[in-house]
């Protein structure tokens, strides 16, 4: 069961003071699944289709929603 899986593990993470990212979020109720567990990073279609670096800032920009954003790799 996926709900038991990801409960289990932001609950190890967390227990080890580890910061989790879910990928792959594409509804709104994932996410709010997710954010009562206590994951509060995420990404995924539920946010935002891909985009090309030329276009991130613009994006952030225009959502005005507050979202950080940090590089990886």
């Amino acid at each position: 069961d996926g709900a038991a899986i990801s409960s289990a593990i932001i609950g190890l993470a967390r227990s080890l003071r580890l910061e989790v990212v879910a990928e792959g979020v594409e509804s709104a109720e994932q996410a709010d699944f997710l954010r009562n567990l206590g994951c509060h990073r995420m990404q995924g279609y539920c946010f935002s289709k891909p985009l090309a670096a030329s276009e991130v800032v613009p994006f952030i920009a225009a959502t005005g929603n507050g979202a950080s954003v940090r590089t990886t790799g």
